[in-house]
């Protein structure tokens, strides 16, 4: 067995070795030689030599085009066989072109930036293909960003307030048609309230606490500042417009407060209505839920406001009152009722004067003094619209005012 494995490997091994030498040289010459054709998926397109002034549509500011083109290729085996859609880019040259035009694609329009990739030497041909250009006015103008209701749950123990600043703008510049239709249409900015945490709220509260401010502010972080405007850019773009640093979503804790004096009630008459019904008749019934003090009618039982902050409250309880609407015309004698905010423009003014002449919290605002009170009327009026009444056990206060000849007897609203 020795003997015959000493004559197979060195027995004309001169021989042997060019033998071998020879197999190696052959099959490295094939595979070089040898053609196959391959097709690249999602290869960029690059536009150079754009005129001055101009775009081209569909572009982003960087060159590339957002479309992209599958490319069948033709060439050798060992170049095609590890050639990727990142190793090369289609580059086509605007110079001198007007308007729109159809470039074709061939092989002298495919570039790489590796060094290691012989484009000349690897392909022996690209199937053409057309691609429709357009030329536009390059504009550079501002759209309005608009903040949206947030989506998703606020974190336990607090309630969503507001997100200010309501609006933004953003400076953007790009095909003169895709500009103009931004502008005219604005783009969307939604926070999601799920992604807030609770104990960062809760380390933002104890701090409130420290300082005159009666709202939890959690200032939006930057990588939340992203639009989409796949129009103009494949990828999310930060806002750009410098009252960007002041967004903010308010929170409120869930609380509620017991209103200190009983509720008054009052009534309205709509002027159309007086031919049918003397005001100076028409009276309220006292009954288990109305009685009257000094010929003032008011609600007996005990009542709470939520949905607000404690200094809005302590600013507003003793303004409150229940209006009903007396209008004989409505269906089954039930009349509409609201709460209403007594000189309502006092008590925002009150509200807001209470904190511009605080210095102490001047740092979270961040704002100049003419946005700051801006913000401020914006959350006493978001306070107003969330006002909520509520019984003692904290359900919603629900009654029934029915109109029965000149008088008005109000109830507690039954669920049928």
């Amino acid at each position: 067995m020795r003997t015959f494995l000493k004559k197979l490997f060195l027995n004309n091994r001169l021989r042997k070795f060019l033998s071998i030498l020879l197999a190696i040289t052959i099959w490295l010459v094939m595979n070089h030689s040898m053609v196959i054709t391959k097709t690249v998926s999602n290869v960029r397109v690059r536009i150079k030599n754009i005129p001055k002034g101009e775009t081209v549509v569909d572009m982003q500011p960087n060159g590339i085009l957002n479309r992209r083109v599958n490319l069948t290729i033709t060439g050798s085996k060992s170049f095609l066989k590890d050639l990727s859609t990142d190793d090369v880019e289609v580059v086509l040259d605007a110079l001198g072109k007007e308007k729109e035009w159809i470039s074709t694609i061939s092989k002298s329009n495919i570039q790489t930036d590796n060094p290691d990739i012989k484009i000349t030497q690897g392909i022996k041909k690209v199937a053409p293909q057309n691609l429709l250009i357009k030329l536009s006015k390059l504009l550079k103008e501002n759209i309005p960003i608009i903040v949206t209701e947030p989506i998703g749950t606020p974190p336990e123990g607090y309630e969503f307030l507001t997100v200010w600043p309501h609006q933004l703008h953003m400076s953007v510049q790009g095909p003169e048609e895709i500009v103009r239709q931004l502008k005219n249409n604005g783009v969307k900015l939604t926070f999601n309230l799920s992604s807030v945490s609770k104990s960062t709220l809760d380390d933002l509260f104890k701090s409130k606490t420290k300082m005159k401010e009666d709202v939890v502010s959690y200032f939006v972080p930057n990588y939340w500042k992203m639009i989409a405007m796949p129009t103009l850019s494949s990828q999310l773009v930060e806002i750009n417009d410098p009252n960007a640093r002041l967004l903010r979503i308010d929170f409120l804790r869930n609380e509620r407060f017991k209103i200190r004096d009983p509720l008054p009630i009052a009534l309205f008459f709509p002027f159309r209505v007086i031919n049918e019904l003397n005001p100076e008749r028409t009276h309220l019934m006292p009954n288990q839920v109305v009685e009257k003090q000094q010929d003032l009618p008011i609600m007996k039982s005990p009542l709470y406001v939520k949905g607000v902050s404690r200094f809005f409250f302590e600013t507003v309880q003793d303004m409150l009152q229940i209006v009903i609407l007396v209008d004989p015309r409505r269906e089954n004698s039930h009349l509409s009722w609201s709460i209403q905010l007594v000189n309502a423009n006092e008590l925002e003014n009150r509200y807001v004067r209470s904190f511009m002449s605080d210095v102490s919290n001047q740092k979270i605002y961040k704002l100049q003094p003419f946005l700051r009170e801006n913000y401020l009327r914006n959350r006493f009026r978001s306070f107003i619209s969330r006002l909520e009444i509520t019984n003692l056990d904290g359900s919603t206060l629900e009654i029934d005012p029915i109109l029965e000849g000149e008088s008005i007897i109000v109830n507690e609203k039954s669920d049928n």
